[in-house]
C-alpha cells in the first residue's frame, strides 16, 4: 500500500506536467490571492447595492399603486353619496390597505351654480402623505353638482 502511494505522489507523476502547463510556477502568490479577493469584493457590493436599490424601487412603486387604487375607490364613494357640504370616508379600507388613511374635502366652487363642488381625496402612509410629485401628495380631485 505504502509502494502504491509513492507511486502516486512521486515527482515523476502529475506534479510535473501541471508545473509545465503553469509555465513551472510552483502556486499562487499572497498578492495574487488579495487581489482577486478585493476585485470578487467590490463586484459584490456593485451587485448587493443594486439589488438593495431595485427592492425599495419595487416598495415605492407598490405603495403608490395601492394610493392610487384606495383614492380613486374613495372618489368613486363620494361621487355616488348624496350631494352634502362634507363627506366622511365610510367606505371601508380593506385590509390589504393597513395603514393607509383617507382624507376627503369638499369645497364649493365659486361660481354661476352654487351647487358646484370640488372634492379631494388624499391618501396617506403611515401618517405622512404620498409625495407623488414634486409638487403634490397624493390627491385624487374631481367636480359634483348637486342634481
Amino acid at each position: 500500500m505504502r509502494e502504491r502511494f509513492r507511486k502516486c505522489h512521486s515527482s515523476s507523476g502529475i506534479v510535473p506536467i501541471a508545473r509545465s502547463l503553469l509555465g513551472g510556477q510552483r502556486g499562487v502568490s499572497l498578492i495574487e490571492v488579495l487581489v482577486a479577493v478585493a476585485i470578487l469584493g467590490l463586484i459584490s457590493t456593485a451587485y448587493l447595492s443594486a439589488l438593495v436599490s431595485s427592492s425599495k424601487t419595487q416598495n415605492v412603486d407598490q405603495t403608490l399603486a395601492s394610493a392610487m387604487h384606495l383614492a380613486e375607490s374613495q372618489m368613486e364613494y363620494v361621487m355616488k353619496q348624496p350631494y352634502a357640504v362634507s363627506y366622511a370616508s365610510d367606505a371601508a379600507i380593506s385590509s390589504k390597505y393597513a395603514g393607509y388613511s383617507v382624507a376627503i374635502s369638499a369645497n364649493r366652487v365659486n361660481s354661476g351654480d352654487a351647487s358646484l363642488q370640488k372634492i379631494r381625496v388624499t391618501v396617506s402612509h403611515s401618517g405622512r402623505p404620498i409625495i407623488m410629485s414634486v409638487s403634490d401628495n397624493c390627491t385624487l380631485a374631481d367636480y359634483k353638482v348637486e342634481t
